[in-house]
């Protein structure tokens, strides 16, 4: 009897003798009661669980993608919110000797503040690509612990990250992001320890997660192992690696609205200027500019929400095609415009020619007066090509006014002959009526020749330039400005047909730039 209950006073002496170690003590100091009924006096935090011979311990993982915010393609990141689940084996907590666990564990797991998590030993994985990561709290951290009676220690824990991601934007607007974040041990190889993916349902997505511009997509999760070169000649070493990729589809419609319809009708703006008169200049002028303008500025807007890149993005092509009609619409201005000013200045120059005073002998009255000094218009000018006959004769004038100056005798041999006439398409024009405010022109009079300073090569660059004047002219006379149409008769401009030819090729050659580009786009 007496052996008996020495017996069953050591029995319980082992039993207690756990509970009054240093590290029990302090558990209980801290109100970690559950706690410092499971662990073991000879408990050490830095040590792995025990498992079996030559094989590493084994970490189960799940993932639940909460959230998906903040998608910044300049900066080419995202911040995801998920609920991270662990579950692993750690057999050296005692689960068995108190009344209290036991009791606690027939109703179910052993639930455990989220501190006890100080005193345990659990896995250490980081997300490799993540340029911050943070367990989220509000009153507390919002992470559990439960271990359950097989010895298996549950861990779940609210995190969000800031996840890097390398994207490519030749597709863009039309891109497919694919984005990995990897999960992997620090410290530990994957000889001592092994991330896994749970068996069933290892990751998820809310079904009520939406993005404002993208259709997301888990696409794959898996596991590899990774090899690491460590700094310094000490080697490589292997690590476990977990893996889940997302696909993000980017919509279409944003930019169809923001960028695309804008763009589209800037170009189809500029084709109202070939409608507009050559003298519209200012209309014409201000209508090409700001839609050139205003196509730059949208493109500028959409380059500065997008990193630089040094290849052609899609929207690049589609921008800088529009930029391009538009400057050539520009261009077709400029063109006619200078088409009509050649015109106007060599039937000018005709005029003047034909305005030298001519003289017949054998006048009527037998007396050798002088004829009439009467110019007659090419048959190839027409009124409308320079504007109204009013500027024919206040050219002429102008003429007569600056021959008077630079020839002041041959005034007094004029005043006697009658006043001098045009003759432009079959109307007679008094050109010494004045029509103009304009007065003689003062002409300078010219140094003598022996002032005048000229270098070695003077003839040489003048017969050169003369050269240049003369085929200069040749190319302006066999241009055909004006022609009349065989068949209907009707008198043609050259700058007039070629706005009309504008109106009907601009229009479809962009159509059928747009279609061979939406078709590439949406098929690539």
């Amino acid at each position: 009897m007496i052996l008996l209950i020495m017996f069953l006073l050591s029995s319980g002496m082992c039993q207690t003798k756990p509970r009054d170690c240093e590290i029990v003590t302090k558990l209980k100091e801290k109100g970690l009661v559950l706690l410092s009924e499971i662990m073991p006096c000879d408990y050490v935090k830095e040590f792995l669980p025990p498992s079996e011979p030559d094989e590493p311990v084994e970490v189960e993982f799940a993932v639940y993608v909460q959230d998906i915010t903040s998608f910044n393609a300049a900066h080419m990141e995202f911040r995801i919110d998920l609920i991270l689940y662990m579950s692993w084996e750690d057999t050296r907590l005692i689960l068995d000797d108190s009344a209290m666990v036991k009791d606690r564990l027939s109703i179910g797991p052993l639930p455990l503040s989220a501190y006890a998590l100080q005193y345990l030993w659990m896995p250490d994985p980081y997300i490799t690509n993540s340029k911050n990561a943070a367990v989220t709290s509000l009153t507390t951290i919002y992470a559990s612990l439960n271990i359950h009676s097989n010895h298996t220690v549950r861990y779940s824990a609210r995190v969000f990250s800031l996840i890097s991601c390398q994207m490519a934007f030749q597709k863009y607007p039309m891109d497919v992001q694919t984005c990995q974040i990897p999960l992997q041990s620090f410290k530990y190889s994957n000889r001592l320890i092994r991330f896994k993916w749970r068996s069933d349902r290892a990751v998820t997505i809310n079904p009520e997660l939406k993005l404002l511009q993208f259709q997301v997509q888990l696409s794959r999760y898996f596991e590899i192992n990774k090899t690491i070169e460590e700094f310094g000649g000490y080697g490589s070493r292997s690590m476990s690696a977990l893996t889940f990729e997302f696909k993000f589809y980017r919509l279409i419609g944003h930019h169809l609205l923001q960028t695309y319809t804008p763009s589209f009708l800037m170009v189809a703006l500029t084709w109202y200027s070939f409608w507009l008169g050559l003298d519209a200049v200012p209309g014409r002028v201000t209508l090409l500019t700001t839609s050139l303008l205003t196509t730059v500025t949208l493109f500028s807007g959409i380059s500065r929400d997008l990193p630089a890149v040094a290849y052609i993005r899609a929207i690049d092509v589609w921008m800088f095609g529009c930029i391009l009609f538009s400057f050539a619409a520009m261009s077709e201005f400029a063109i006619c415009k200078m088409i009509k000013y050649v015109h106007e200045k060599h039937v000018f120059r005709s005029i003047s020619d034909n305005n030298k005073p001519q003289t017949k002998s054998g006048g009527g009255g037998g007396g050798g007066g002088g004829a009439p000094n009467v110019s007659v218009v090419p048959d190839f000018f027409h009124s409308r090509n320079i504007g109204s006959l009013a500027l024919v004769a206040q050219y002429s004038q102008m003429s007569k006014n600056m021959k008077a100056w630079a020839h002041p005798g041959d005034a007094d041999k004029s005043a006697d002959t009658p006043d001098a006439g045009a003759n432009v398409n079959g109307k007679d024009i008094n050109l010494s009526q004045k029509t103009s405010s304009v007065g003689p022109m003062p002409f300078p009079r010219k140094k003598p020749r022996e002032q005048l300073f000229r270098p070695p090569n003077y003839p040489f660059r003048m017969a050169s330039q003369r050269a240049k004047r003369r085929i200069w002219m040749k190319t302006i006379r066999d241009i055909e400005f004006q022609w009349d149409d065989p068949i209907t008769g009707e008198t043609k401009i050259l700058w007039e047909e070629i706005d009309s030819f504008s109106r009907v090729v601009f229009p479809c050659v962009f159509f059928v730039f747009s279609a061979i580009y939406f078709t590439v786009l949406f098929l690539l």
